[in-house]
């Protein structure tokens, strides 16, 4: 048996490193690496091989909503999603204080997925964000139980509401229209990959056995499109992660809850989330009130 599997090792190895040959030397930042990966496919996919990898890797393909910030209003509706200014809140809700430093919290944005056409998640839902930027407990201990350096209330139904201020003396930033109107093509990271789809993955390292994962970030170009940005701020979707996936799960079904909002630092409006990070809201899509908001810098 051992002899058989070392002979299995070897074939491996020697296929791998013929397949390198066979590419011409060509890698993931050559000009040519297109031609020859499409030559490759043809030979060993057949016909419109290339394509098969392409359409291969659509099939991992998420639709989100690309995030884009307007100018600051007065008249904002009261449930539209925005950053800044005031939440939306219902009878003898007030303004959250943090569990861990007891100081008021930021009041970062609220989301109304409802407002969403085609939002690809089930379960419409108004989401309203708090985060202590005063002990920054949910950068530093990510992800922090609620109401530790972050809340999040959640409204299914939106009924008898109104604005909620924050406590006399603070600074209140006016509100910014979050837009959430065009449609995104999200892609997951390379580390997640396997588990989606080892099919696919298999296909990736017949094609360019040295360099999968540049191979794979080659190919996201292709579907995505050259002026892709990965961290970008989007509703729905995959999230980039900056510092590694981080899995929490609903505390009803048990299941590893899903992208909400993946939200970058905006320094201009005081929102900046640990050292240039993003915050990614995650919720269950089968529970949306059980969320969770993690933290990662860069």
């Amino acid at each position: 048996m051992e002899a058989e599997k070392l002979a299995e090792q070897n074939n491996n190895r020697d296929e791998r490193q013929q397949a390198l040959a066979d590419a011409g030397g060509a890698r993931p930042n050559d000009k040519n690496f297109i031609p020859v990966m499409t030559q490759r496919a043809n030979e060993f996919f057949g016909p419109g091989g290339f394509d098969k990898v392409i359409a291969a890797l659509n099939g991992l393909a998420k639709e989100g909503h690309e995030i884009s910030i307007g100018k600051a209003v007065e008249d904002l509706g009261l449930t539209e999603s925005h950053l800044c200014g005031a939440p939306y809140g219902e009878a003898n809700q007030g303004w959250p204080h943090c569990g861990e430093c007891s100081k008021s919290m930021t009041f970062v944005g609220q989301l109304n997925t409802g407002m969403i056409e085609d939002f690809p998640e089930s379960g419409p839902g108004l989401y309203t964000i708090f985060v202590c930027f005063a002990c920054n407990h949910a950068a530093n201990e990510s992800p922090a139980p609620p109401g530790n350096g972050w809340l999040v209330r959640t409204y299914t139904t939106v009924s008898n509401g109104s604005r909620i201020r924050p406590p006399r003396g603070t600074k209140e930033t006016p509100a910014r229209p979050m837009k959430t109107n065009d449609t995104v093509k999200t892609l997951p990271q390379w580390d997640f990959v396997d588990k989606l789809d080892p099919d696919f993955v298999d296909m990736l390292v017949r094609l360019y056995p040295p360099d999968v994962e540049s191979l794979y970030e080659k190919l996201q170009a292709v579907a995505l499109g050259p002026d892709h940005e990965a961290a970008f701020s989007h509703v729905g979707g995959y999230p980039e992660w900056l510092g590694g996936e981080e899995i929490v799960l609903c505390k009803k079904c048990q299941s590893p809850l899903s992208l909400l909002l993946q939200l970058e630092s905006i320094e201009s409006l005081g929102l900046k989330f640990g050292d240039e990070g993003i915050a990614y809201l995650m919720y269950c899509p089968n529970h949306p009130a059980d969320t969770s908001l993690v933290v990662q810098g860069a």
